[in-house]
This record gives structure tokens, C-alpha cells and sequence, in this order.
């Protein structure tokens, strides 16, 4: 058994390959590594394509490049992607790259590798790169460690199950969310959700739709009405400054089946089921006599009125009401 190790590697494809598995490696593009000796295998994207990428190793100086690429079919070498696979194995380990995120080469070393990484506390530089359309939404994990033969794996764990609670679900091109409505609420709110724990870093056309999306926020204003043991609060919802909307209209538009609306000017208003969930309940809670968008709530409940509609303006979106609590004129 052939023990694999970044000098081999190396040394078997020359430096210009070996740079350009690095590179493939940051950029998360390594799908699938596993190395079952004489066999490594994976999986590695670019240009647009998959290529099942790999090498028999049969010694250190008689090796089988098994990649789909043209390079390998064509010309016979030793390519980059299959490179880049062996590495994955070395700092990743044998699994699914997507699935446990890529880790980030900013040294090299003579020496033999493990291919299992120790298990380490520390928390590593996470960024998720989303890229996709409003039908298909993918998302590449990275963790980048100081100390490149360490991993943790509990909190790469946490970071992955985020995703899944956002809708992500893994595929053989990686994570991946699909359908217009769960990719409009991932954009507004939810992936405010993951910056406690990574950077999330938006691809060119994902800048692009994004630009055009705008968060429906909740807004509230307060009037004392002079009388004993009673308050008025007024209700409206607003898509920063292109359109107004009533509870009624917010109502209409989440019973319709939707939570996103094009405006005139041609941007989307997305709609945050949860918050106008927590509204009503909040309301119901208070029991208020209500008269069109303006509510009168007993004062016994203002103190829970005012926590409650700070809790879900938070959680709104990444943009707060600059004037939550306002007062009427």
C-alpha cells in the first residue's frame, strides 16, 4: 500500500498542477474525495461540468490517472482535479467534501499526512458562497484552519445543519435549494440566521436578483388616547420605501398561497410567514377592539405589546424599523 502524502502528490504532477489543485481545493470544488488504496476517487467541478477525477496508484512513480477530463483523455497526464482530490483526502478526509466543507491550503509540508485530521475546539473561518438563480440555489461550505491537520468536526456539523433547517438538501453537485418561495425567504431572513457562525458570500447572479428584492417589514406606532386603561396602536407593513401595504393586504397575500409580491416599479416584496404568524398571535393574546389597521389594547398588556413587537421586528429581517414604536399623528 501506497501511503499518500503532499509530497507525493507533488512530485507526481509537477508544480503547475499542483498549484491549480490548490486553487480547486480553496474554491470548494472538490465534491467527493476517498482514497481506498490503490484507488483514490471523487468528484470536482469546473468549467461548468462534474469530472469523476482520481488515480491508481500503483507506486510512487507508476501512477493511473482515471479523471474524465480533456487533459487526462487527450494528453495522458497527471491532471489537476485528481490532484485535487488527493488532497481533499489529506485535509479533509474520506468523505463528502460538500457535505463536510472544504478546507482552505495556505502551507505546504514535506512531511507524511494523516488522512484523518485530529480533532480540534478550535473554530475555523467559515464563508458559504451562494450562487444560483430563484430555482435553484447551491451553496458551497468552506472551513479554513490555522492548523491545517485539525478539524471540528461539531461545529461544521452546526453550520451544515443550519442549511438543512433553511431547506438545503444534499445532492451529488452539493447543497442545493430549490423552488422560488423557500430561495425568497433564504435571501431575506434566513441567511441572516448563519452570520453568527460563517460569512456568507453572494455570487454575481445571486448580487443581481438580490438587488431586486426587497424585505416587507412590519411597523407600529403607539398613540396614548387620553383615556384611563387604554392605548391605540396603528399597524402597517412597508417594502422599504416603494409600497405600503395594510395587515389586510399582508393577510389576502399569505392566504393566497404566496409570500412575495412584484411591485410597480418591478421589484419583489417578500413576506416573512413567521413574523405575520407571531403578529397574530400577539394580537390575539392583547384581545384589542379593532377598527380597520388602528387597534385599542387594554395598558395591562402594553408592557407585552411593546416586547412582543420588538422581538418580531428583529425577526423581520436584516434591515430594522428604524421607528418600531412611533407615535401617531
Amino acid at each position: 500500500m501506497v501511503a499518500l502524502t503532499e509530497k507525493l502528490l507533488q512530485s507526481a504532477c509537477g508544480w503547475q498542477a499542483f498549484k491549480e489543485a490548490k486553487s480547486l481545493l480553496n474554491a470548494g470544488k472538490v465534491l467527493e474525495a476517498n482514497y481506498a488504496p490503490p484507488l483514490l476517487k471523487g468528484r470536482v467541478g469546473g468549467d461548468g461540468r462534474i469530472y469523476a477525477s482520481g488515480l491508481k496508484i500503483n507506486s510512487p512513480t507508476d501512477m493511473d490517472n482515471l479523471c474524465t477530463c480533456r487533459d487526462s483523455r487527450d494528453r495522458g497526464i497527471l491532471c489537476a482535479h485528481s490532484i485535487a482530490v488527493g488532497l481533499a483526502t489529506l485535509f479533509v478526509g474520506n468523505k463528502t467534501a460538500s457535505a463536510g466543507g472544504n478546507i482552505s491550503i495556505s502551507q505546504s509540508s514535506d512531511s507524511p499526512q494523516q488522512t484523518t485530521a485530529a480533532v480540534s475546539e478550535d473554530i475555523p473561518k467559515t464563508s458559504i458562497h451562494l450562487e444560483g438563480s430563484l430555482n435553484h440555489l447551491t451553496a458551497v461550505v468552506k472551513f479554513s484552519y490555522t492548523d491545517l491537520k485539525t478539524r471540528n468536526p461539531d461545529f461544521e456539523k452546526r453550520v451544515l445543519e443550519s442549511l438543512s433547517k433553511e431547506g438545503f438538501q444534499q445532492t451529488r453537485d452539493g447543497l442545493r435549494l430549490d423552488g422560488e418561495k423557500p430561495i425568497l425567504r433564504f435571501l431575506t431572513s434566513g441567511k441572516e440566521k448563519l452570520k453568527a457562525r460563517a460569512d456568507t458570500v453572494l455570487g454575481e447572479r445571486i448580487q443581481r436578483l438580490t438587488a431586486n428584492v426587497v424585505q416587507i417589514e412590519p411597523r407600529v406606532a403607539i398613540r396614548d388616547t387620553g383615556l384611563p386603561g387604554v392605548f391605540d396602536a396603528n399597524l402597517s407593513f412597508t417594502a422599504g420605501s416603494d409600497a405600503i401595504f395594510s395587515a389586510s393586504d399582508i393577510r389576502k397575500l399569505l392566504q393566497s398561497g404566496n409570500t412575495h409580491v412584484t411591485l410597480k416599479n418591478g421589484k419583489t416584496a417578500v413576506m416573512n410567514e413567521e413574523v405575520f404568524e407571531d403578529i397574530q398571535e400577539m394580537l390575539r393574546d392583547c384581545d384589542p377592539e379593532q377598527s380597520s389597521n388602528s387597534f385599542r389594547i387594554r395598558s395591562v398588556y402594553r408592557k407585552f405589546f411593546e416586547e412582543s413587537v420588538s422581538q418580531w421586528t428583529q425577526k423581520a429581517g436584516p434591515k430594522k424599523p428604524s421607528q418600531p414604536l412611533g407615535s401617531l399623528a
